[in-house]
């Protein structure tokens, strides 16, 4: 059997030449490049003398001595040695440690001549800190009629206040089923001929209320434990705020006048033929 030209080559095709591939119908993308190979650097000679691992030598001095060091620095130089390294932030930052809230302490008393205790639930740091930036908002930072608020714990403007606060108004019109007597643990604050509450810790409050009004659990031993422990806080609070204010402007904040605005502002319960209280 002869073969032809044409069949011989349809049995054994000639080798082709490489093709490039190709990009599937369904990728956009082109194909990438080959990532480059990193190559290590060598510095020269002045530079790698200069280029060391070594620590600075004032961290590597006894804490005792470092103690004595930081007693006699001003807030702004502790808040700047603060961000140095994680040592020193270590040891600025740890509020459960006596020594660290001793350097807060003496640096607050002798730069700010501040000989009050902080407010229950607040470091010296955090003390100090709102104390040294009373001009400036803590939110905004802008020097507006800034004040302290000792009820939230905050260093505010008059706007930054309104946005993070709610009225007595407004919280009975959102949370009417909230009771008197759960309202008045909430600290509060009087602004702008009416009570204003933190949103954060009415949100809370409120829904811990909530969750034990749904399991109907308002008599339960942990209710009463938690409003026990809102209505110590709550004294707490404001045993301190009375010492930082003065005397007319605390007679606004006592508990008979805001039951009185709250009596005014909620509504009676409607009553049908029966008797009962409508829902």
């Amino acid at each position: 059997m002869v073969l032809r030209y044409r069949d011989f080559w349809s049995l054994y095709p000639p080798p082709q030449p490489p093709q490039p591939p190709r990009r599937s119908p369904q990728s956009s993308q082109p194909p990438q490049p080959p990532k480059p190979i990193l190559q290590k650097i060598n510095l020269p000679p002045l530079l790698q003398n200069l280029h060391t691992t070594t620590p600075c030598k004032i961290t590597l001095l006894p804490s005792e001595i470092l103690i004595q060091i930081f007693s006699h620095l001003s807030p702004y130089e502790l808040f700047l040695l603060r961000e140095t390294c994680v040592r020193f932030n270590k040891f600025l930052d740890a509020p459960k440690s006596s020594t660290t809230r001793e350097i807060w302490r003496n640096s607050r008393k002798e730069c700010l001549k501040d000989e009050t205790n902080p407010p229950k639930g607040m470091s010296e740091r955090e003390y100090v800190k709102l104390l040294y930036y009373k001009e400036y908002c803590q939110f905004c930072g802008y020097k507006n009629m800034v004040k302290i608020y000792w009820q939230f714990k905050v260093r505010c403007c008059h706007e930054c206040l309104i946005k993070n606060t709610i009225s007595l108004k407004e919280l009975l019109t959102d949370c009417g089923d909230i009771p008197e007597g759960l309202i008045i643990t909430i600290p509060y604050t009087y602004i702008n001929n009416s009570y204003y509450f933190w949103k954060n810790t009415l949100n809370y409050i409120y829904i811990q209320y909530l969750i034990y009004s749904k399991t109907n659990t308002l008599f339960s031993p942990q209710f009463y434990s938690f409003f026990n422990s809102l209505k110590s806080n709550f004294k707490t609070i404001m045993i301190y705020v009375k010492g930082k204010m003065k005397k007319e402007d605390y007679e606004l904040l006592r508990e008979i006048r805001i039951r009185a605005e709250i009596k005014l502002l909620k509504p009676p319960p409607s009553y049908n033929l029966n008797g009962f209280v409508c829902m």
